[in-house]
């Protein structure tokens, strides 16, 4: 990642060869990007937090302007431009960047499914930003400076609840699950069910958690209920604790923003509740099967 590290505050510096304002400068309010003289208020605009994208050697940065507002840089490259978007969901493919070290500097190329210009390019003249069709003169404003300003205060864990799950179709069971990721890689997966009817069931439960990259972690657990008619406990209480260290890899995209899906069906084969948690987190760029040893 060279001089964007993971889960940083930063501000990138254009290079330009002419001299003007040169700090990329995030405008929350209206979703616009220009560049601001320097990083100091009222530019908090300038300052950004370096989160992973889907794939390696990818970013996106979180404009951590104190505005509310549109914060994710996004390159257009059909028509040449640079802005803000409000998520890194389709349509905005342009949130995704590849990063370039060139020595002492920076490139930042956008990874747009559209056609065009792809790197970030300041107009220190004209104190705006577009994409530039490559990094050699005249595009000297393709090179950035990066300074970093250390890691950003991103919470050490997200907790999940789901403090009543029921069953349609008369299943008489019902329970509780909760979640909880740790900045370390680990994570705590329990619940509980209980059949209070005369059937036993096979209970899948999934818990999808899709990050701001739209990566989505999955979490499985299978029970089983006894009912009145066969041995067994009516009860089904589980904790796993465990480690991934794609967690950790990721936790600057989970600590931004997720979308958190449940799914629990009696008597529904596992991969079917989980091919449910994908199908309704809509844009998904890949998954991460969390299996716990």
């Amino acid at each position: 990642m060279g001089q964007l590290a993971l889960g940083n505050s930063v501000a990138l510096k254009c290079l330009g060869n002419i001299e003007g304002w040169r700090f990329l400068d995030g405008r929350t309010r209206n979703g616009t990007v220009g560049l601001a003289p320097t990083v100091d208020p009222p530019f908090t605009g300038t300052h950004w937090l370096v989160v992973a994208g889907p794939q390696p050697g990818q970013v996106e940065l979180r404009c951590l302007g104190d505005a509310e507002g549109r914060r994710w840089l996004d390159g257009n490259t059909a028509i040449n431009a640079v802005g803000l978007a409000p998520s890194t969901d389709n349509p905005f493919t342009g949130t995704r960047w590849a990063v370039v070290d060139n020595g002492p500097d920076t490139i930042l190329k956008c990874l747009g499914d559209l056609e065009g210009p792809r790197f970030l390019d300041g107009r220190t003249m004209t104190r705006d930003v577009g994409l530039a069709p490559n990094t050699d003169p005249p595009f000297t404003g393709t090179h950035w400076g990066v300074m970093d300003f250390g890691p950003f205060p991103l919470p050490s864990e997200l907790h999940f609840d789901n403090d009543s799950i029921g069953f349609p179709g008369g299943v008489a069971a019902g329970g509780y699950a909760h979640l909880t990721l740790r900045k370390d890689g680990s994570f705590t997966f329990s619940g509980h069910y209980h059949d209070s009817g005369s059937l036993e069931y096979n209970i899948s439960t999934v818990w999808g958690i899709k990050d701001s990259s739209n990566m989505l972690f999955t979490f499985p657990h299978s029970s089983h209920v006894a009912g009145t008619f066969e041995p067994g406990s009516r009860d089904d209480d589980w904790t796993i604790d465990s480690r991934n260290d794609e967690i950790a890899r990721r936790w600057s995209a989970l600590a931004a923003g997720t979308t958190s899906i449940l799914r629990a069906e009696a008597n529904v084969e596992l991969i079917n509740v989980t091919n449910s948690v994908i199908g309704v987190a809509g844009l998904v760029l890949g998954v991460i099967a969390i299996v716990a040893a």
